[in-house]
């Protein structure tokens, strides 16, 4: 969800208001590998006959889409804060062991 994304310290400024948003301070994990757009569980609004939906990626942007645009997906597991990790780096040749 889009609050999950904020949580994770992808929004660093005015949602949606890009003249007062530093895109360089964005220091989160999800800013790796993120050259495409991905879209939230969040919807944004129905205007007319058109819903959007918040998306974030690029930069590190928030900012909504049109739902009938292509961006991609990116899975997401939620755990709990007493999860522990026993091995692995977290990478595709490397995943994290999750106790």
């Amino acid at each position: 969800t889009v609050d999950e994304i904020v949580l994770a310290g992808m929004a660093t400024g005015p949602v949606g208001i890009n003249n007062n948003y530093d895109e360089n301070s964005v220091t989160s994990y999800l800013r790796s590998n993120a050259n495409y757009y991905y879209w939230t569980l969040s919807p944004y609004v129905f205007y007319f006959d058109l819903a959007l939906v918040w998306r974030s990626g690029g930069v590190g942007r928030l900012n909504a889409d049109y739902v009938g645009y292509s961006r991609a997906l990116r899975p997401v597991v939620s755990l709990k804060s007493a999860t522990t990790i026993s091995g692995g780096t977290g990478t595709a040749s490397s995943p994290f062991v999750i106790n």
